[in-house]
C-alpha cells in the first residue's frame, strides 16, 4: 500500500499483488509525485483501486472531489463512472489544476466529463449548496482542518444512499511540525463526528493513511 504508515514490506508486497491491473501510466504519475516538494501526496495504488471499485459499483452520475492535486483520483472517477457522468473537482492551486487538466487530456478524458473549479473549498461549497447541487459520491481529500467544518454540508449535498469517501483519516495520530499544528485535533473531531453521525453508515478501511467510507442513510 503506497504511502502507508504502519504496514510491513512483506505484507505490502502481498497486497500489491492484487493490484497488478492498475493503470501503469497512472501509477507512474503517482510515483513521480512522491518525490516532489510543494505538493501533498496523491492517492496511492491501494486507495486508487478502492475508488475505482466503489465508482464501478455505484455507477454515479455526479461525483464531487475536494482536492484535485494533479488529477489522479479525478481520472479514476472519470474512467470508471457512467459515460454521461460528471466529476466536479475543486482545488485552490492554479498550478496543480493546470497540471491535472494536462493529465486529463493525456488520458483522453472527455472535457465534458470533468468540471475543474479553481477556488477555496470554503467559498465553493456554499455556492454549490445554493445551487442545490447533489452528488452520488463525494471524495474528501482537501485541507484536513476543513474536514469537521465541511462535514454537514457534504452530507447535505449527498443523494440518499450516496457515498462519502474521506481520505487520510489516520493522520489524526501523526506528528506535525509546530507551524501546522491543529490537524490532529481537526481530524479527531471529524472522525468522531462521522462515526457517530445518525444519518451515516460508516466503515473504516486501513489503507495507506486511512479511509472512511460512509453511506448516507436518507
Amino acid at each position: 500500500m503506497d504511502n502507508n504508515i504502519f504496514y510491513k514490506e512483506n505484507l505490502l508486497d502481498f497486497v500489491n499483488n492484487f493490484y497488478k491491473r492498475f493503470d501503469k501510466d497512472l501509477y507512474r504519475i503517482i510515483k513521480s509525485a512522491e518525490s516532489r516538494e510543494g505538493i501533498n501526496p496523491t492517492v496511492g495504488k491501494s486507495v486508487g483501486r478502492l475508488l475505482s471499485f466503489f465508482t464501478r459499483m455505484k455507477n454515479p452520475d455526479r461525483v464531487l472531489e475536494l482536492g484535485t492535486c494533479i488529477g489522479v483520483s479525478t481520472i479514476i472517477f472519470a474512467k470508471n463512472m457512467s459515460d454521461n457522468g460528471e466529476v466536479v473537482t475543486i482545488d485552490i492551486r492554479a498550478d496543480l489544476l493546470k497540471e491535472a487538466i494536462a493529465h486529463f487530456k493525456k488520458f483522453n478524458i472527455k472535457p465534458e466529463k470533468i468540471k475543474p473549479v479553481l477556488g477555496d473549498i470554503n467559498d465553493v461549497i456554499p455556492g454549490l449548496k445554493k445551487e442545490n447541487a447533489k452528488f452520488d459520491i463525494i471524495f474528501q481529500d482537501s485541507a484536513k482542518k476543513s474536514y469537521p467544518r465541511l462535514l454537514e454540508s457534504l452530507i447535505e449535498m449527498l443523494n440518499p444512499s450516496g457515498l462519502l469517501i474521506t481520505d487520510d483519516v489516520l493522520l489524526e495520530k501523526a506528528h506535525f511540525p509546530e507551524h501546522i499544528k491543529g490537524i490532529n485535533e481537526a481530524l479527531k473531531e471529524h472522525n468522531n463526528m462521522i462515526l457517530e453521525h445518525k444519518n451515516l453508515d460508516s466503515i473504516f478501511i486501513p489503507l495507506e493513511k486511512g479511509v472512511i467510507v460512509s453511506r448516507k442513510i436518507k
